[in-house]
Order: C-alpha cells, then structure tokens, then sequence
C-alpha cells in the first residue's frame, strides 16, 4: 500500500485533533498576521484575509457558545454533586435520626424504612441514589407521625430530580455545540493549510518568512503549550515540568468554583510558596513566571493547589 506522502499531511488538523482551544489560539495569530499584512494594500495578502477572516470569525464565535454552555453543565454538575453529598452526610443521617425518634432502630418499621440502612444513600449509582430518596417516601406512604420526614425527602427528591435532570439536558446540548466547533475547526486547519500553501508559493527562496505568518510555538509536536487538568479537593495537582524563565508568560484560567493558587515549586507535590498567585472562580490571569516563583533555576514543577475541602477545581494553563 503507498502511504501518503508526509508533506501533504495537514498538520494544523493533525495539531488541533482534540483540542479547540488550541486551534482557536492558532487561527488567532494567522488572522491578525494576515490582517495586519493586507493593511499595506497588498493583493495578495488583502486575497489571503478576505477569504480566511470569514473561517476565523466562526470559529471563534462557535467556540465562545460551546465554552459559555460547557460552563453552564459544570455549574450544573456542581449543583447535582452538592446535593448527592448532602445526601451522603445530613440527609441521610437525619432522615435515620428522625425515624428512630419515632420507631426505634430495631422495630420491623425501621427496617421496613430502611433495609440498608444509610448504604443506599451513599454507595452506587447517581440514579440509584435518587432512586434512593424516592423508595424512601413511598415506604413513609401516609404515615402521619413521620409528615415532617415525608415533607422533606419529597422536596429533597424534587431537587435532586431536577438537577439531574438538567445535568443531562445540558451534557446533549453541549455535544451539540462540539459538533459545531469541530466543523469550525476543520474548516479553520482547511484554510490555513491553503494559505501555507500560497504563502510557500510566494516566497519559495525565503520559506523562513512563512513562519511570521503562523503560530510557530504551538504549532510544533514536540512542544505542549496548553494544559488542562482537574484538581481534585484539598490536594494538589502537577500543570507540568518545564524549565522557565522570569519573562515567560503564562495564561492561568480558573474554570470551576473554587479558587485554586499557581506557583513553581521544588518537588511535584510541593505546595505554592509565598511567591504564587491565586486565581479567583470562573476568571482568568495573565502572569510572568517570575510571579509563580523566585527560584525558577531550581524549581521546574508548576503546579495548582485546590484547598477546598468540598469540591474540586478545573484549571486551563496555557504557555504564550
């Protein structure tokens, strides 16, 4: 079989796969370069623009939607994962508390209520633990000593229902805006493919002047620029390991709620020192790497620390 030929491979696709936000940042310094060259009255150029900008604008506009609607499902799994650890903590111990008051822990009531125990609450499955909650108010049926139990499983289950119920909606609608973003994508990688092309073209006796036209350092394989991660309660987390200088700059976004603090440190699971810098909920910083730590020539770990003791982080590092 004859393999394609390795130069017709186009590598702004192979790049991007996975990864919007990379792609975004990269059609970013194609745009800007070809508009600010087009600003001279250069056909070419003024030829490139007109017919990439159009590519670039959705792009961005499809990527923007699918953020602000994946920021939305997290807000909403965050609120389903409250709720599920308000069950596994005080609902079901007061629910257990309050039955007992009235049928005490060894009456075939009790056990009628609660077979398991608390296990059903607090072990398996989301559903099954709604499910959980709404075995639990049918077997209070009409009992009228346990109303005031009753009343609140029932609205604790309305809850939980809903915000399930919203989790899953918002996941559909958020694969649907992925689909937009990966055509947008494609499309974006297809045009500055063509335009590498036209600019190999113009300048075939100088092909290093090609380069001021594309995002060089993130275009090359062997260098990450973009990190992602999940920082998980009261713990820290490794970014990554790179050798930084002061003057390095670095794009540190806090998605989720709860604010998460940056900084080099000695060893991958170091805390930030005094040198740091503490990135608010749902907001984003731009820092130098001297603002992240004051011996870079030895500390090459940056890394995140979630002190929360509820909920977990979710951090975009990007390295411009």
């Amino acid at each position: 079989m004859n393999k394609q030929w390795v130069h017709l491979n186009n590598f702004f696709l192979t790049r991007t796969k996975d990864s919007a936000r990379l792609c975004v940042r990269i059609s970013k310094k194609h745009d800007s370069a070809l508009q600010a060259a087009s600003a001279g009255g250069d056909v070419f150029f003024t030829g490139l623009y007109t017919a990439y900008h159009p590519l670039h604008t959705a792009l961005v506009t499809a990527y923007d939607i699918w953020l602000s609607q994946t920021g939305s499902q997290q807000g909403q799994t965050y609120s389903l994962t409250q709720l599920l650890s308000q069950l596994r903590s005080t609902k079901a111990e007061n629910w257990t508390v309050a039955v007992k008051n009235v049928y005490p822990k060894n009456t075939a009531k009790f056990t009628s209520l609660f077979p398991n125990l608390k296990k059903p609450f607090q072990a398996g499955s989301q559903q099954g633990k709604i499910d959980a909650v709404k075995a639990l108010s049918i077997a209070i049926g009409t009992d009228a000593s346990l109303t005031t139990v009753k009343t609140d499983v029932d609205a604790f289950y309305t809850s939980l229902n809903n915000a399930h119920a919203n989790q899953k909606g918002s996941i559909t609608t958020t694969s649907n805006f992925s689909d937009a973003v990966e055509l947008a994508r494609v499309n974006s990688c297809v045009g500055q493919f063509a335009d590498y092309g036209a600019l190999i073209q113009k300048y075939a006796t100088h092909p290093e002047q090609v380069g001021n036209y594309f995002d060089k350092a993130a275009l090359r394989n062997n260098v990450q620029v973009l990190f992602q991660h999940q920082v998980k309660k009261n713990s820290v987390n490794l970014v990554v390991k790179r050798r930084s200088v002061p003057d390095d700059a670095f794009l540190l976004e806090n998605n989720g709620s709860v604010a998460l603090v940056f900084g080099f440190v000695l060893h991958k699971d170091d805390h930030p020192g005094a040198v740091s810098v503490t990135v608010a909920p749902n907001t984003n910083v731009t820092v130098m790497a001297s603002d992240l730590g004051d011996d870079l020539d030895h500390n090459h770990y940056l890394v995140c620390r979630n002190a929360d003791l509820n909920m977990d982080g979710l951090l975009t590092v990007e390295i411009i």
